[in-house]
């Protein structure tokens, strides 16, 4: 089984940012916000060593459903230029 974002039961810090708020530079303002809802609580985090994970069922409680999650997801991979081309 090959892993990808879609089957995966732990999320990165920065995979979890990118899920939560989109595209975003790394460590960015984006990041830093998920780290600090983790240190407050707000978002249940695993630590392992230096390292924070999110697990699939936190992401599915934050986002409602199953289904939104798999939506941000795909959001994800079909990143869409906001300006056009005009």
């Amino acid at each position: 089984m090959v892993l990808t974002i879609y089957n995966k039961a732990l999320f990165s810090m920065k995979e979890a940012t990118q899920i939560l708020f989109g595209p975003c530079k790394p460590k960015g303002a984006e990041y830093n916000r998920t780290i600090r809802m983790c240190n407050k609580g707000s978002i249940d985090c695993i630590m392992d060593g230096g390292k924070r994970y999110i697990t699939r069922r936190t992401l599915e409680d934050f986002f409602g459903s199953e289904e939104a999650l798999k939506k941000a997801l795909q959001n994800l991979d079909n990143v869409v230029e906001l300006r056009s081309s005009d």
